[in-house]
């Protein structure tokens, strides 16, 4: 049996999914709310009918997430049916070692919480650190979720994965998404479509933290407590990794505003102030139809009808013409 363990949203769960894809075989994935119930006993039963049920379709993977919720420690929180439980989960895990072709695959974000008995022999034996992504990883992880996207010729992923780093997929997934919506809001109000730009990731970084400063924290001051920082080598050095990572936060914003110079993008001010002048326009066009409303429905006379259409279209194009200024220096 193997588990993996690391932060949240660094592809834990995928690695399974994928294991079993590799293999061609099936794959159970189980939750704390496939076993759990509040009738005594029924959990138990229902483990039990989960091991019987993947070896009986062996060879296939058996996936256990957030694995610490269904064997969490029994010296510190386990109560008497969670020790039940507990017990019954290792009386399993010893008994598959007769099956023939079934890997048992677990996944946590807290192993400092999961009970000691699991990484005895014939158990949990490999424990796997599951770290966040690295620069390659980071630049297909860009990539993967751009794909269907209509993405500008001067999007640079292999600087986005460098101004990333520290981050979880699921924070870039994150990014990416963000860095989508932000020409869809200008079009919402009134600009023309365009693709997505560098800058709209670069923007979307600034707004984006690392998702797994606090996760970090935690590990750290759990592994100290428990004495187990030789068990997690790898978790602990990736600690001291992370601290560096996180010191360079101030330079980080600095590298941002030097790539969007190098781009010769707008400065974040003169974006805000496209974002107002396009409002404004939006509200120009508004009173222009309401000003023909008005006409149609005879509450203005010809002569005062003319007189704030021709006020309103002159508004109209002085605001258009700043908007193009502006947007030359994209």
């Amino acid at each position: 049996a193997i588990l993996l363990y690391g932060p949240p949203g660094c592809g834990k769960t995928y690695i399974a999914k994928a294991t079993a894809g590799e293999c061609d075989v099936p794959f159970f994935n189980i939750n704390i709310t496939d076993i759990l119930s509040e009738r005594e006993g029924v959990s138990e039963k229902n483990l039990h009918y989960i091991f019987e049920k993947a070896i009986n379709n062996a060879p296939a993977v058996l996936f256990f997430d957030e694995i610490d919720a269904i064997v969490c420690r029994r010296d510190i929180y386990g109560s008497g049916s969670e020790k039940r439980l507990v017990n019954a989960f290792l009386t399993e895990l010893d008994g598959f070692k007769k099956a023939t072709g079934l890997v048992i695959l677990a996944a946590t974000n807290m192993p400092w919480n999961i009970d000691p008995a699991l990484r005895r022999a014939g158990r949990f034996t490999k424990q796997i650190f599951v770290p966040p992504p690295d620069k390659d990883a980071r630049e297909e992880i860009f990539r993967l979720h751009t794909r269907d996207k209509p993405i500008s010729r001067n999007v640079n992923f292999k600087k986005l994965a460098e101004l990333t780093e520290g981050y979880a997929a699921s924070d870039i997934k994150a990014i990416c998404d963000r860095a989508a919506e932000i020409p869809w809001e200008e079009t919402l109000k009134g600009g023309e479509e365009r693709e997505i730009e560098m800058d709209d990731f670069l923007q979307a970084i600034k707004e984006q933290k690392s998702s797994l400063m606090a996760w970090y924290r935690a590990a750290e001051k759990q592994l100290i407590k428990s004495g187990e920082q030789d068990i997690y080598k790898e978790l602990f050095d990736s600690i001291k990794k992370f601290k560096k990572i996180k010191s360079r936060e101030e330079e980080i914003k600095e590298i941002l505003d030097e790539e969007r110079e190098k781009l010769g993008l707008p400065s974040r001010r003169e974006r805000e102030s496209i974002k107002r002048l396009l409002s404004k326009k939006s509200e120009i066009e508004r009173m222009i139809e309401i000003t023909r409303k008005k006409y149609r429905d005879k509450e203005i006379d010809e002569k005062t009808f003319s007189k704030l259409i021709a006020e309103y279209e002159k508004r109209l194009i002085e605001t258009e013409v700043k908007i193009e200024t502006l947007k030359k220096k994209r």
